[in-house]
């Protein structure tokens, strides 16, 4: 069965027939902050351009690929620099923001 979990501020995630296996309550929760957020690890600073999705639980696997959509603002986004997506990697020692591969 097909779904759309998506917050007021038009973060979410669309998933598939078939992206769950088993029944799960999917959460969101939406942070709009304003701090660089990599300020400790090693590597380019991370700033965000828009709010920070957190999908709850931790670690659910999808079956097949979903879609994620954040909204960012472009005047955040310095003239040269690109707009990427990571997540914080907890499987890592230590844990990092790692970017994402996919479309922006």
């Amino acid at each position: 069965m097909a779904a759309d979990v998506k917050s007021a501020s038009g973060v979410g995630v669309s998933l598939p027939a078939g992206a769950l296996t088993i029944g799960v309550t999917l959460e969101l929760a939406v942070y709009d902050i304003n701090v660089k957020i990599s300020s400790e690890q090693p590597g380019v600073a991370i700033s965000p351009a828009g709010a920070l999705g957190v999908f709850l639980p931790h670690g659910l696997k999808f079956e097949v690929p979903v879609t994620i959509t954040l909204k960012y603002d472009p005047s955040k986004v310095p003239a040269g620099d690109e707009v990427f997506i990571y997540y914080f990697d907890e499987d890592l020692s230590p844990p990092i923001w790692t970017q994402m591969p996919g479309k922006v």
